[in-house]
């Protein structure tokens, strides 16, 4: 997998919103059930990637996700990320930050804290890493059934990520073991609020969720 693979057209209709979260959650969001969260694991594939897109599921992408899927909604906490990519990124995406960055239509999230489960629009509790928070978003957009892809955990031959890696920190093998821990905590949270989360993820070292493959999934 590589990130220059084309981007499709994307068949989503989705009403944009502008400037910072709002502290009422979006009405439209309630009757929602299944989204597709796509991370940045090496064991990522197209054909994963695919089947996602033809189910026509919802799909929340993380950081670079939007150079390979079509996305209704994409999530990066990181300022420099966005510095870095957001004149590359499709106008049509809702997109959401946690930290401030400056561009109208990004909405910047609250932070609420590392572990645990934000149920307060527009907070977060961050788990450390932003694909903790992405589920969180879902959670806070309504979604009651969440697919992972690309949450590999791990290094995979030396990769931590499916693209090349980010200017300056990427994660080591400490701090994945560090975020499992966090995610521990978080599936017991979601499964009390009866939302069933997925993990399609090819090759992962996040036990927490229940593994199935995504071909029976979807």
């Amino acid at each position: 997998m590589r990130n220059q693979l084309k981007m499709k057209g994307n068949n989503y209709k989705v009403q944009a919103h502008f400037g910072p979260a709002q502290n009422k959650q979006p009405q439209t969001w309630g009757n929602m059930k299944t989204i597709a969260i796509i991370a940045s694991g090496p064991s990522l594939t197209r054909a994963d990637i695919e089947k996602v897109e033809d189910s026509g599921v919802e799909i929340m992408g993380i950081n670079n996700a939007y150079q390979i899927c079509d996305l209704a909604y994409l999530y990066a906490c990181d300022a420099d990320w966005w510095r870095w990519h957001y004149n590359h990124i499709p106008s049509y995406i809702i997109k959401y930050s946690l930290e401030k960055t400056g561009y109208t239509d990004v909405m910047q999230m609250e932070k609420d804290g590392i572990e645990g489960l934000s149920k307060e629009w527009p907070k977060l509790r961050t788990g450390q890493n932003g694909g903790y928070q992405a589920i969180n978003l879902a959670y806070l957009m309504g979604y009651k059934r969440v697919i992972l892809l690309g949450y590999d955990m791990q290094l995979n031959k030396g990769k931590s990520h499916w693209h090349k890696d980010h200017p300056g920190n990427n994660p080591k093998e400490k701090q994945f073991k560090d975020w499992i821990g966090n995610y521990n905590g978080l599936a017991l949270l979601l499964k009390k609020e009866g939302v069933e989360v997925i993990n399609c993820t090819r090759s992962t070292a996040l036990k927490c969720f229940k593994r199935v493959r995504l071909s029976d999934v979807i």
